[in-house]
């Protein structure tokens, strides 16, 4: 079986006109990831083109800025509508949720699935699939990774 194709990634700096700021409550990401917490993010519409999504990433980020008090999106990345992951703490730091549950202290990372569209959320999940494997040929996550799933703050299991 061939490796999938690279997904899409865009940076930080490129949807994002602030400069990144280092949550100071927050320690480096340690790697390779053994845990990713799958988060469906539903508080936000959805958002279809890569326009749309730039300025949802932004109200993302001024939502958590603004009502947890949180510098940064607390996601390490984001999957949109649009088929593309956009990154938020990236590689840089721990997910903000690593400070709230004692399991997801080390080696974890934080992916969320962005909008309220079920069909879309389908899709981000088959581009999530193919991201982690990407992720896994860069080392970047262990092999035998585990799965936590949110759905916004709450712990699915």
């Amino acid at each position: 079986m061939s490796a999938p194709e690279p997904v899409a990634v865009v940076r930080w700096d490129h949807w994002c006109k602030a400069t990144y700021q280092s949550d100071t409550l927050v320690e480096a990401l340690t790697m390779p990831i053994s845990t990713i917490i799958i988060t469906l993010e539903e508080r936000f519409d959805s958002c279809y083109t890569a326009e749309e999504c730039q300025q949802r990433m932004r109200e993302v980020q001024d939502h958590y800025a603004t009502e947890m008090s949180c510098l940064n999106i607390p996601y390490n990345f984001m999957i949109a509508n649009d088929g593309l992951v956009y990154e938020g703490r990236g590689w840089k730091e721990k997910p903000w949720k690593s400070r709230l549950y004692d399991d997801l202290k080390d080696r974890t990372m934080d992916i969320a699935v962005l909008g309220r569209d079920k069909v879309k959320q389908e899709e981000a999940l088959n581009v999530l699939h193919t991201f982690v494997i990407n992720c896994m040929d860069m080392k970047a996550i262990a092999d035998n990774y585990t799965v936590k799933s949110f759905r916004g703050e709450t712990k699915l299991f």
